[in-house]
């Protein structure tokens, strides 16, 4: 599956600054973005790096690749307390929401809820783009789907996402405006 949007944004830093693990991500997301997840997940590898950030770049293959329930194991034991069920949060959001997304396409709807209500940052655009994900799925359940879930049955019907699954970086957040007493705002809400 060759994925259209990485959501990517590219570390800003100059090139003297730019770490030995960015520059091994950012040429695995040129082979993600080609639709090579199996050459990025080897350039990855072949990098002898194991830090968090080319973790969470592995997972993001794996799950665009279609090895979803391989990228649960890694997101789970990247953000996870050890021997705990719940997300260490002073992990960075996008492991989080990575995890989240996740399960979210192994069909574990209910376990990628919980982790976005585990989340204090409900305005990052990976949270938003989840939750509304996720309540798109809930507007096209029948009457009775939604009951059963409502229940705590899975029903049967996939979340769809608009989205390429994973995000190697931070996503863009939305620009916001100066307003002319130095508060900022985002452009729609400003007058």
């Amino acid at each position: 599956m060759k994925s259209q949007n990485t959501s990517l944004v590219e570390p800003m830093k100059t090139n003297s600054e730019m770490s030995h693990a960015d520059a091994v991500i950012i040429r695995a997301v040129g082979y993600a973005n080609a639709g090579q997840f199996e050459q990025a997940i080897r350039h990855l590898t072949a990098s002898h790096l194991n830090n968090d950030s080319i973790r969470n770049a592995r997972g993001v293959c794996l799950m665009r690749m279609g090895k979803s329930d391989d990228a649960v194991r890694l997101f789970r034991s990247l953000v996870l307390m050890p021997g705990c069920t719940w997300m260490m949060p002073d992990t960075p959001v996008i492991y989080r929401t990575n995890f989240a997304t996740s399960l979210l396409i192994t069909g574990r709807r209910a376990g990628c809820l919980s982790c976005l209500l585990e989340m204090a940052e409900r305005d990052h655009p990976s949270v938003v783009r989840l939750r509304t994900a996720i309540s798109e799925w809930e507007h096209r359940l029948t009457w009775w789907q939604w009951l059963s879930w409502k229940l705590g049955l899975e029903p049967k019907l996939p979340v769809s996402m608009s989205f390429p699954p994973g995000d190697f970086f931070e996503p863009a957040s939305p620009p916001r405006r100066v307003v002319n007493n130095g508060t900022t705002t985002h452009p729609h809400l400003a007058a």
